[in-house]
Order: structure tokens, then sequence, then C-alpha cells
């Protein structure tokens, strides 16, 4: 599709054109059989063809379906030979890039190389009808020159700027996937942070298990001991409870050291 400050700056030319053809239509004061002046009925038609680009690009997107970019393409080629038509000074001719450069974005480029040899040829043949020697004459023979090189380069225009918008939307379609595998990967990363804290959980409360059924079975020895020897050895006895107490005192130490390690993760 034609990028819009493109078709931007074809309305802008668009109405430089036809206001350059108003201005000199009224120097050269042509007149005609019509019942307005010339330059009444050329922007009546300039109002069409704005309108026409509006509604196209408001409308389609650039894009409409083939009968409606045939139809909107014939009534490009209609006002603008309207407004050649009315054109005293041959530079209206100016305006017919507007047509193959249109239907190359509907049609493609044979298309569009297809008019735009069109008019070279129609044009050439237009001037040849009221001059007949027009190669003889400077003037005519370089705006002949110079349409015919304008002709020539709009399609590969129009093919640059179709290959321009393919790579602009082939950039952002990139970028988003890219956003999208970025936000995937934050997911990931998040779920691989919080599979490895459970796993540290886990591990800590299998160490803990492990810690404190090591020291309730030195306890239970020891408890175990003293009532053995509570008649005959007091001491050995006492010495049996202390030890059962030391045990369960490291045994919360190590459950206190494991909880504030499983408070950091």
């Amino acid at each position: 599709t034609t990028s819009r400050p493109f078709r931007f700056k074809f309305s802008v030319l668009y109405i430089t054109i036809t206001g350059a053809v108003a201005y000199l239509n009224g120097v050269a004061n042509c007149q005609g059989s019509l019942p307005f002046d010339f330059n009444s009925w050329i922007g009546v038609i300039l109002v069409v063809l704005l309108w026409l680009e509006w509604y196209e690009e408001s409308r389609y997107r650039s894009s409409p379906p083939r009968l409606v970019a045939l139809a909107m393409l014939g009534l490009r080629v209609l006002l603008v030979e309207g407004i050649v038509a009315l054109d005293c000074n041959r530079i209206a001719v100016f305006l017919y890039p507007m047509i193959p450069y249109s239907a190359y974005f509907a049609f493609g480029g044979r298309t569009s190389v297809f008019l735009s040899l069109f008019y070279v040829v129609y044009n050439i043949w237009r001037v040849g009808r009221v001059d007949q020697f027009w190669y003889t004459n400077p003037e005519a023979a370089s705006n002949i020159l110079a349409l015919t090189f304008v002709m020539l380069f709009v399609p590969l225009i129009a093919h640059i700027i179709r290959r321009d918008d393919a790579h602009r939307q082939e950039t952002e379609q990139l970028l988003a996937d890219l956003e999208v595998s970025h936000r995937r990967l934050q997911a990931y990363t998040e779920q691989v942070a919080e599979l490895s804290a459970a796993e540290e959980r886990v591990r800590l409360a299998r160490d803990i298990h492990d810690s404190l059924g090591h020291y309730l079975t030195a306890v239970h020895i020891q408890l175990e001991k003293a009532l053995a020897y509570q008649e005959r050895n007091p001491k050995e006895a006492t010495q049996a409870i202390l030890d059962a107490k030391q045990a369960s005192a490291d045994a919360l130490r190590d459950i206190r050291r494991s909880e504030i390690g499983r408070a950091h993760v």
C-alpha cells in the first residue's frame, strides 16, 4: 500500500498543478462555450480528485477491492483528462503520472508500465494534432521530453515506495515478534526463579527433617540412658540429661538457622 506521506504529497501535487493551470488560464483569458469559466470547472474537478484520494485512504487504506480500484482508476482518468481539456497552456499533462502511479498499487507493475507508455504516446499524439512539426519547436519538444522522463520513472518510483513499505511492515512485524519473545522470556525467567526457590525450600525442609531426626534420636538415647542409670549411677544419669538438653538446644539452633535461610529464598 502507498504510505500516507506520499499520498499527501500527491494531493499537494494536484493542488499545485491545477493552481498553476488556473492561474495561467486566467492570464491567457481562456474562454469556452461552457456555462461557467474554465477555472470554475477546474476547481470542481480538483475538489473531486482530493475527495477521491481521501475516500480511498479512509475507506480502504489504499487497498480497495479490484473492481472498486478499477472504478476509481477510471474516474481519475476522466477527471485528469477533464483538467487537461480545460488547460490552455499544456501544463495539466503533468497530472498524467498520477494514473500509472495509482495503477501500480492496485494492478501491479505491468499495468503501470503500460499506462506510462500509453500516456507518452498519447501526449505526443495530442501535441502532434496541434503542431505537426512539434519536434522543431524547442518548447514543445522539451515539454514532451520532460513528461516522457517523468512517465517512465513513475513505475520505478512506485516500486521503490512499495518495497520500502514492505520493509517497514516487515521490520514492524519483527519488532512485534521480538516484543512477544521478550515477554515470554521474562515469564520463563520468573518461572525458573520460582522453581529454583521451591526447590531450595524443599532442600531446606529435607535438611531440617534429617537434622531434627538426628537430634531427636540423640535426645531419646540420652533420656533412656538417664532412666537406666537413675538409681545405679546418678551422676551418669545427670550427665545423660545434660547431654539430652544440649542436643535439644542444638536442634533448636539449627531449626532457627534453617528458618532464616528459608526466609531469604
